[in-house]
């Protein structure tokens, strides 16, 4: 249900017609009715909802785990999943288990913090740190590389449903 949907059935569609031609007069709080007040309150309290449930969106850890793996090198690289701490000897399923345990681990780490907004950015101060300079241009690009590898793995198996 978007926004949109939830304005109309709430029938604020007059109101904040009203509250946007107030506004651009700027002689918004003259215009400002009882009753439009409380539908603005009401849709202010749905937004805030709606975005508080936007950060505790729920991660595919397969998906990711798959994702990870492409940005890591995918088939091409002597190590899976980028696992360097344990060693795998190149067994893919074993490494694929570590760094799925690996984010299993981070998301229950990321609802305990507050200084991080996006998981994935959490994920990659702890997957793929920058701690030297020489790590730096190797590093500086695994958030964004996951991530857009991650919308593409979760926009193939919703196009598979």
């Amino acid at each position: 249900m978007t926004i949109l949907q939830i304005l109309k059935d709430w029938r604020l569609q007059r109101h904040a017609r009203l509250a946007r031609l107030a506004i651009k007069k700027k002689n918004w709080a003259s215009k400002v009715t009882p009753k439009m007040f409380k539908y603005m309150r009401n849709a202010g309290l749905i937004i805030l909802l709606l975005t508080g449930i936007a950060r505790a969106e729920t991660i595919n850890v397969e998906k990711l785990a798959t994702a990870i793996y492409y940005a890591e090198g995918g088939a091409k690289t002597h190590f899976p999943y980028g696992i360097k701490s344990i060693p795998t000897y190149g067994n893919k399923e074993y490494a694929r288990k570590i760094c799925i345990n690996t984010i299993r681990n981070n998301i229950k780490r990321f609802a305990k913090q507050n200084k991080y907004t996006d998981f994935l950015e959490f994920l990659g101060s702890r997957y793929c740190p920058i701690t030297i300079k020489s790590e730096y241009y190797l590093n500086k690009n695994w958030v964004s590389n996951v991530r857009r590898l991650y919308y593409k793995q979760l926009a193939l198996s919703s196009k598979r449903e």
